[in-house]
């Protein structure tokens, strides 16, 4: 079970909810996501400032017009044993409506899936268990 509202005193390993974790709630400072990392490595620190919610007085989130919530949605399916997904009834984010309805969810802390995209990201989370199930080094 992952704790919302863990107050971190000592570094260590913790199962802390994402909302908790990336709105940095944690209690120890400016967290190091894997997102921060890679911009560090790749791009240059002025980069990873400016992206860092915490260290960036004018950070504003970038939801990427959704690259990411299909596997955000299967993370959280699989590994939280959450299901946050918004589901929008409708073919594409270009009508006013689709994309208020994205606006709304996001929000609201879920995420904005068309149908097909949250298809597609229970279709990850069942092979991903059936891979899980069929490991013979995991004993389940």
């Amino acid at each position: 079970m992952i704790e919302t509202g863990v107050k971190v005193s000592e570094p260590g390993v913790y199962k802390i909810a994402p909302e908790d974790y990336h709105a940095e709630r944690i209690g120890v400072g400016p967290c190091l996501s894997r997102g921060i990392i890679r911009t560090l490595l790749f791009e240059s620190a002025a980069k990873a400032w400016w992206n860092h919610p915490v260290l960036n007085p004018d950070y504003k989130p970038d939801h990427g017009e959704g690259r990411f919530d299909v596997g955000v949605c299967a993370h959280s399916l699989l590994l939280e044993g959450l299901d946050k997904a918004a589901v929008i009834d409708a073919s594409d984010w270009r009508t006013k409506e689709a994309k208020a309805a994205r606006e709304k969810a996001w929000a609201e802390g879920k995420t904005p899936l068309l149908k097909d995209q949250y298809e597609e990201a229970r279709t990850m989370v069942l092979a991903a268990e059936r891979q899980i199930i069929a490991c013979q080094d995991l004993g389940i």
